[in-house]
């Protein structure tokens, strides 16, 4: 039995796929299995694992219909029996020390729940880009600052898990549209402490195909997740709810903002108003929101002057 064991779901992904697994093999640490999940891909990438497979007997590749990342990472969970379990997304690529460096922490604290890394981003080509609103890393007793936002480096590539935890806390909601990873984040850190490592050691790839440029569908998970979150656990949590609602509106407002859909991001910026006025109006993302939402429409207002002057002047020509 390994050490470690890495589980890379993966839909269609074939093109990013050789990438991902060379940068697996190539870690430093290598005790370690690598359970493969093709998420009834249609591509190539049982052809991009086979390659593989030949050469490397800690591989083992797994098929099934399509189902969704959550499931996939599930079924991983399910194959795996090493003590620490780390994910990758088959678009993203690690940095060769990676497993070595979070595997570290474990030994110095017993009690360890999750490890997870800072990251880079890079576009589809590899090339770097750079982090508009970087996440603040969180160590030890970590539930609140996650109820509020998600500090985990916001993807599951950078985290290592130790197995007790997911036997405690259960594996990935399949239920929830999106955020299941800050889901699970949350459970574990009701009973473990976090800590993270502050350097980048994961390549995070933003290109056409990410799922967090669906907003609607992200923003269906954030409000599906608070929603469980406070049905679970409502007597205890019920003195943070209108703050953990008030943030998350106002997350919501800037996605919707920053893709100009001005109008859902101004009715989510007055639900959170309406919540906590004061904490909302002390948050720079409702300057942001707010700035974004009379600069639209500021240049609309612009336009149609101009058009109603043309009319006037010209009787809607020249």
């Amino acid at each position: 039995m390994a050490l470690i064991d890495v589980v890379i779901p993966s839909y269609n992904y074939g093109r990013f796929l050789q990438e991902s697994i060379k940068s697996v093999l190539g870690q430093t640490f290598q005790d370690f299995h690598l359970f493969i999940i093709d998420d009834g891909s249609t591509d190539n990438t049982r052809e991009v694992v086979s390659r593989y497979q030949l050469l490397h007997s800690n591989i083992q590749y797994f098929f099934q219909e399509n189902r969704g990342l959550p499931a996939a990472r599930n079924t991983g969970l399910k194959l795996s029996t090493a003590p620490f379990i780390a994910f990758l997304d088959a678009d993203d690529v690690w940095m060769p020390e990676k497993l070595e460096e979070t595997l570290k922490p474990f030994y110095a604290q017993p009690n360890l729940g999750v490890v997870y890394t800072l990251i880079e981003m890079v576009d589809g080509s590899g090339n770097h880009i750079a982090q508009k609103r970087p996440c603040t890393p969180v160590r030890g007793d970590v539930f609140h600052q996650l109820l509020f936002n998600n500090s985990i480096a916001g993807s599951s590539s950078s985290v290592l898990v130790r197995r007790e935890c997911i036997k405690k806390v259960g594996s990935f909601d399949e239920s929830l549209p999106s955020c299941e990873d800050w889901d699970l984040w949350l459970r574990i850190a009701r009973f473990f402490p976090f800590d993270y490592i502050a350097k980048p050691l994961v390549k995070i790839r933003i290109h056409e195909k990410n799922m967090h440029k669906d907003v609607e569908r992200m923003v269906k998970g954030k409000l599906a997740l608070m929603a469980k979150v406070f049905r679970e656990d409502s007597w205890e949590l019920a003195p943070l709810r209108s703050s953990a609602f008030a943030t998350i509106y106002l997350t919501v407002s800037r996605q919707y903002m920053d893709i100009g859909l001005h109008a859902n991001g101004f009715r989510f910026m007055s639900k959170a108003l309406l919540l906590k006025p004061f904490m909302v109006l002390c948050h720079v993302s409702l300057w942001t929101s707010m700035f974004l939402f009379f600069n639209h429409t500021f240049l609309n207002m612009k336009r149609l002057l101009r058009k109603l002057v043309k009319t006037l002047l010209f009787g809607g020509h020249g």
